[in-house]
């Protein structure tokens, strides 16, 4: 796999790149679609199974912002028949969700993203708050550690992936949002190394290649089994979100709450 991992803001530099060439091109208003996207060309790719491919797809979707007019991952599953469907539940596979129907932390990057509103309302390095058609607030946070270039770690070997996972420290993340529905109740849902992810699951069985029924089965649930907790926005209409964020994981809020 020598030569094939890139820098992180590859992907962006691509899109802008693309943007000039139409721009000076004999159609300056063709669109821009692309519409085979991941982290790596591999589908046996390790590092698609893990927490860093949700932290990445999310950082590289708001940082592409008005860069594309689609930006398609490439695929929603794990069926593939150019170099085949794989031999293990885990085996890094392109798409979002595995064969057995257990999805990966990337589904939940791609769920919470669709959560987002049309109107951008503010944007730092670790979140994303908008505003929905219906005036209610939504928001996202992230926490992909500095790293120079996509990490890949080729099936069987998961080392690569297991030791970039263990990247970077906690972030403490403020915010007050004002201008809220009074007592109005927020859900933060939060996807982590705990909470969303079957594959530590699967280690703790063994790794079985394929499941049974029942092993299946509770793999299914912890994949879906994100973390949520709830905060009331103050009588003032003023929310004081206050969070740790552990390396790679993604945070989404989201509730009644309309923006004033």
């Amino acid at each position: 796999m020598t030569g094939r991992s890139r820098a992180v803001e590859a992907t962006c530099q691509d899109m802008q790149w693309l943007r000039t060439v139409i721009a000076q091109s004999a159609y300056p208003d063709a669109e821009l679609h692309l519409t085979e996207w991941s982290s790596s060309p591999s589908s046996w790719d390790c590092t698609h199974d893990y927490l860093q491919e949700a932290a990445y797809i999310v950082k590289c979707n708001l940082d592409g912002i008005g860069l594309a007019d689609s930006l398609s991952y490439w695929a929603l599953s794990d069926v593939f028949e150019e170099n085949g469907a794989g031999d293990s539940v885990f085996h890094g596979g392109f798409g979002l969700i595995h064969f057995q129907g257990i999805v990966k932390p990337s589904f939940h990057a791609y769920r919470m993203l669709s959560q987002m509103g049309d109107t951008w309302l503010y944007r730092d390095g670790h979140s994303f708050f908008t505003r929905r058609a219906d005036g209610r607030l939504a928001g996202i946070l992230y926490h992909y550690p500095l790293t120079d270039t996509v990490g890949m770690s080729v099936y069987p070997d998961r080392r690569k992936a297991q030791e970039e996972l263990e990247k970077g420290e906690p972030v403490m993340l403020s915010y007050t949002i004002m201008g809220l529905t009074p007592q109005a109740t927020v859900r933060i849902e939060t996807l982590d190394r705990t909470h969303g992810w079957a594959l530590p699951l699967w280690q703790q069985m063994h790794c079985p290649s394929s499941p049974t029924r029942e092993e299946t089965a509770l793999l299914q649930a912890a994949s879906q089994n994100t973390g949520n907790q709830w905060q009331t926005v103050d009588a003032q209409g003023v929310l004081h979100l206050k969070l740790a964020l552990t390396p790679w994981s993604v945070v989404c809020h989201s509730g009644r709450i309309a923006l004033s």
